[in-house]
């Protein structure tokens, strides 16, 4: 009964200190569609077996009230824990979608870890920690010479704009571009590749022929975001390639 008791408290405790934090990563650092366009799912995997299947586990197989050493074996148990759990915690912060910037035709997301470091973008566009992705705008500088530079360490496979945070500006200043850049959800549709519903739960109430999609490219995969036809905010994404 005792061996019940202390494996359901490790247990109930380890679902409580996870799921917050599952919490916090589905809902604030990598909202719908980002999760799935990120590749952090092998690490949410690992952090989860580990913190709240092996460790309740293990104490459930070396709990025997009266042990000797059984504090040290619980304690050794848990600083394991503690330990996998901030190494997962710090990679999924670390890739986290600090920025979803437009570039040229595009949504490019940027994880803090892809930002030059040297650099830092206007204050007013700063991504905190509660923040979540910020969508931006970016038209790279305007200096010719610095445009080049840039192209061509892009080519060498070396940051594009998107990897330039001083550059960045308010979506607002973008938002002309973005609508003139946007293709039309009626291709997504012809394609064969979309769930026709699924796009018009996603319309906002907008009619399907006014809506536009833009390609947004993540670390593990290419979506097609569908965009507010006004105001080019994302409305959300389907899991369609298409340029």
């Amino acid at each position: 009964m005792e061996k019940a008791k202390a494996f359901l408290t490790h247990l109930v405790c380890s679902v409580a200190v996870v799921g917050i934090f599952l919490f916090v990563v589905d809902y604030i650092w990598y909202p719908a569609p980002y999760l799935e366009m990120s590749g952090v799912f092998r690490v949410l995997a690992i952090l989860v077996m580990v913190d709240v299947v092996l460790g309740p586990l293990m104490t459930a197989i070396i709990f025997k009230p009266g042990k000797p050493g059984l504090k040290m074996d619980i304690g050794i148990i848990v600083t394991v824990q503690i330990v996998a759990f901030l190494y997962g915690a710090n990679a999924i912060y670390s890739q986290r979608p600090a920025y979803v910037v437009f570039v040229v035709d595009r949504f490019e997301v940027m994880s803090a870890t892809d930002i030059e470091a040297s650099s830092r973008p206007p204050s007013e566009l700063t991504s905190s920690v509660f923040s979540g992705p910020l969508l931006v705008y970016s038209n790279g500088p305007e200096d010719p010479i610095k445009q080049g530079e840039i192209l061509l360490e892009a080519a060498h496979g070396g940051q594009d704009v998107s990897g330039y945070p001083e550059y960045y500006q308010s979506y607002r200043n973008g938002v002309r571009q973005i609508l003139s850049r946007a293709r039309p959800v009626k291709n997504l549709i012809a394609s064969g590749k979309a769930d026709k519903e699924l796009i018009r739960d996603l319309s906002g109430g907008f009619s399907l022929d006014s809506l536009g999609y833009i390609p947004v490219v993540g670390r593990n995969k290419v979506m097609s975001m569908i965009i507010n036809p006004t105001t080019a905010i994302p409305l959300g994404a389907v899991d369609v390639e298409l340029w």
